[in-house]
């Protein structure tokens, strides 16, 4: 069998292995994952890359400082996130173009690498700048969540506003989007409210995975805080509500295309330093399946 999977190309046997998983057989699917380990390298194409970050399964999963700088760099590189990031401050500020007071409540606000030009924007602002009022929400339970780096994430945007002369408030609200309620916003009641989605609304639950209908409630909360504007930046997958074998296919093909991108973006020796970044921060779609079984 290990003949015949290693001629195989890598995308062949990794739907082979998710067909596995998804009809139970851990058996066939622990023998696939082994030979995909002899397969594939971290140095290898977009695909070999991919399948090498999901078979380590977090072994070493940063935090604090080194999360921050991993995300920060990624962020720079990777086109999607840099194309999210620019079209939704560009909304932002045309909705906000005579406003004196923004709160922004970002929903995901991660490392808040996104909010450094948008305060940069607003320091040119003819007059004077506004006062931008930051609150950022961060699931202490994510993997990908500031946890103990929200207070890096603060400063770096304290020392940003500062350096433009920006006015500037910080307000972290540690907790799920599940959770969320509106006194941990703190909306003040003379600011003008623009509220910002990231690649988040996918992993609330909605009325077909839970009983508790968590996302019909949090769209009914940003609904009464009457923002002035909503931005929405989603991944063009389902992670939620399709079975395993879809989900996966369609995880496959998007962050094969990710993987792709920053090949583009960053060639040769650089796209060796980024190979650490990558495999600390993008998410997989299989292994929760796997020790669920």
């Amino acid at each position: 069998m290990t003949e015949v999977i290693s001629s195989m190309d890598v995308k062949r046997v990794l739907i082979m292995c998710a067909r596995a998983v998804a009809d139970k057989d851990i058996s066939t699917a622990t023998k696939l994952m082994d030979a995909l380990g002899q397969m594939v390298s971290v140095l290898g194409t977009p695909i070999e890359r991919y399948t090498t970050y999901k078979k380590l399964r977090y072994c070493d999963r940063p935090t604090g400082k080194e999360l921050f700088s991993y995300v920060q760099t990624l962020a720079m590189i990777c086109a999607y996130y840099k194309f999210a990031y620019v079209s939704s401050n560009v909304v932002i500020q045309e909705a906000m173009a005579n406003e004196g007071r923004i709160h922004i409540i970002d929903f995901q606000m991660a490392m808040g690498s996104q909010w450094v030009s948008l305060i940069k924007s607003l320091a040119k602002r003819p007059g004077k700048p506004p006062f931008l009022h930051i609150t950022g929400v961060d699931d202490e339970n994510s993997a990908y969540a500031c946890g103990r780096g929200r207070s890096l994430v603060g400063e770096r945007l304290y020392k940003v506003a500062r350096s433009c002369m920006v006015p500037f408030v910080f307000n972290a609200a540690a907790m799920s989007g599940c959770h969320v309620n509106r006194d941990d916003l703190s909306v003040w009641p003379d600011e003008a409210v623009a509220v910002n989605f990231p690649f988040m609304l996918h992993q609330i639950p909605d009325d077909g995975v839970s009983m508790f209908k968590h996302r019909y409630r949090l769209l009914r909360l940003v609904k009464g805080l009457r923002p002035k504007v909503v931005t929405l930046v989603e991944q063009e997958f389902n992670t939620n509500t399709a079975p395993f074998l879809p989900r996966f296919l369609e995880t496959l093909d998007y962050y094969t295309a990710m993987f792709e991108s920053v090949d583009v973006a960053c060639p040769g020796d650089a796209k060796k330093r980024l190979n650490y970044n990558e495999q600390r921060c993008l998410p997989g779609p299989w292994h929760s399946e796997l020790d669920s079984m």
